[in-house]
């Protein structure tokens, strides 16, 4: 989603960066702007800056600072476009949808109604029907809560052809976007629904918004598949939601890692008994676009898949993808045929705790998986297990990473590291490093006065500035600032540096730019007296 610079510019300027601030942190008035705790990293002392004329924060102890959307980018792990829609939901500004389709606003916002309601309408079916009894008895001996239903809003679908089409069409819902959403289907001149006598888990974005469902089967004369999901739709991308996250994105960042499940109810399961940073890949192959996701509140993750022998080769065709993106992996090792929820009612949370708090290593899981129990294990079995590890390392792109695995395979193997390095499809020998783009940046304090000027000055000196300033005399860096603010100037015809914090992605120019507009202050010897607090 991509929305105009006018646009942007327009929910931007609907809310004050200091009121929202302060629903996070506490802030007080120091000088022109306002002082806190910083949210981004620990500190006692308050070096987190709002400014409420320039509308934009920064903080001296870690660098991160930029407009309200950058804030949001960093403080909710969500990128751009969302931080843009949220604050646009939360001003009652309506959005205008551009996909590489052509979908009216209309269509976009009406198919998310839709299943909103739909949300609803299942849920009730759930737990005020005698027929959806029938599913709420089968939840509860699996051990799920009231609470826990109401929570993730697991709702029913009745066993009927038209139940939700004559609803919706009833309630003067159109058909056609109900259809769009995946929940009817048209034949000839009716419509029939999707999802029959199955209990409903609601798929959401990442901003808790319903996008689709997963469908368990209830009856045994059902034919289709034990779950069924909507379809792709508009709203709706399964390579990109993984389910679960809306719920447990925080905890996940709180401990650091991710737990990682397959289905809904291992989720549903583990998130009942406190075990909460947990997502589930829920009946789709894991892909890029779910680890950039995920890799949003956690680059350490922790497999639970089944330990059956489906669940096993899902573990391994997972490890390829985890190791590209550079993750730290460990695996949970289950009993035989168990999976999370199945182990956890059986054994117990303590008893699932211990083993997540003891993974194995992916090394482990490859010796243990082809050695199959036995101790004395021929050489060809060996060359296997080394070659799979070689395999699955080759992926890792930090090559630091990738030479203490190799360190390990040598040591366990009793093989001599130019030996594995020889063998190895994609070469373990470490590269030179190009030089890191976002390298600090260093002008002078004359340049950074000169570029001041050019953010805050008026319009007559901005331009004499930009038509007159000798660039020979100014260093390299100090060029590449000018350059920055030079062509915003000859675009726009005025600078705006919020504009300028949003788009670049080199973290050391937005460093540079923020030290420029905040100058540095120190807070009061008395500040901690005032109790301040996040």
């Amino acid at each position: 989603m991509k929305f105009s610079q006018d646009f942007i510019d327009k929910v931007r300027e609907s809310i004050d960066i200091v009121e929202y601030i302060q629903k996070f942190i506490q802030l007080k008035k120091r000088g022109k702007n306002f002082l806190g705790l910083c949210p981004f990293h620990n500190e006692k002392t308050p070096s987190f800056n709002v400014s409420q004329d320039k509308q934009l924060y920064y903080c001296f102890g870690c660098g991160k600072g930029g407009s309200i959307f950058n804030f949001i980018e960093e403080y909710e792990k969500i990128p751009f476009p969302e931080a843009v829609e949220l604050i646009a939901n939360r001003c009652g500004i309506p959005i205008p949808i551009e996909t590489k389709n052509i979908h009216s606003f209309s269509e976009y916002d009406e198919m998310h109604e839709v299943m909103l309601y739909v949300g609803k309408i299942f849920h009730e079916q759930l737990v005020q029907t005698k027929e959806g009894k029938i599913a709420l008895d089968y939840l509860e001996k699996r051990g799920i809560t009231k609470e826990t239903i109401k929570k993730f809003n697991i709702g029913y679908s009745p066993k009927s052809w038209n139940f939700f089409s004559k609803k919706i069409d009833e309630e003067k819902i159109s058909l056609s976007i109900a259809e769009k959403c995946g929940l009817v289907r048209k034949k000839e001149n009716s419509y029939y629904d999707y999802f029959r006598g199955r209990i409903m888990f609601p798929i959401y974005s990442i901003t808790k918004k319903i996008v689709g469902f997963s469908a368990r089967k209830l009856y045994d004369d059902d034919t289709m598949g034990k779950y069924i999901n909507s379809p792709e739709t508009l709203i709706y991308n399964k390579s990109k939601i993984l389910f679960g996250l809306s719920h447990t994105k925080n905890f996940i960042l709180q401990n650091e890692y991710a737990i990682v499940v397959e289905g809904n109810l291992d989720l549903i399961t583990l998130f009942q008994e406190g075990i909460e940073n947990v997502v589930a890949v829920s009946g789709t192959a894991l892909t890029e676009e779910h680890l950039k996701l995920l890799s949003r509140y956690s680059k350490k993750v922790i497999l639970a898949f089944d330990f059956d022998e489906a669940g096993i080769n899902a573990t391994i065709r997972s490890l390829d993808l985890f190791f590209q993106k550079n993750f730290e992996v460990g695996i949970l090792r289950l009993k035989k045929n168990y999976d999370p929820d199945l182990f956890i009612r059986e054994f117990g949370k303590s008893e699932f705790e211990k083993r997540l708090h003891n993974p194995i290593s992916v090394i482990d899981f490859i010796y243990k998986l082809y050695s199959k129990g036995n101790s004395d294990l021929s050489i060809e079995t060996k060359t296997k297990i080394v070659h799979k590890l070689l395999e699955l390392f080759s992926k890792i792109p930090d090559d630091v990473r990738k030479n203490f695995y190799l360190k390990e395979i040598s040591s366990q193997f009793s093989l001599s590291e130019e030996t594995l390095k020889s063998n190895s499809q994609n070469n373990f020998i470490t590269t030179e490093r190009e030089v890191l783009k976002n390298k600090n940046l260093k002008i002078t304090h004359i340049e950074k006065d000169i570029f001041y000027v050019l953010i805050e000055g008026s319009d007559d000196l901005v331009k004499y500035i930009c038509h007159n300033l000798p660039l020979e005399e100014i260093s390299d860096d100090g060029k590449k600032i000018f350059h920055i603010l030079y062509e915003e100037y000859e675009d726009k015809g005025e600078i705006h540096i919020e504009r300028i914090l949003e788009n670049t992605q080199d973290e050391s120019v937005k460093k540079l730019f923020n030290e420029i507009l905040f100058p540095k202050i120190s807070p009061s010897k008395n500040w901690e007296k005032k109790n301040y607090r996040r």
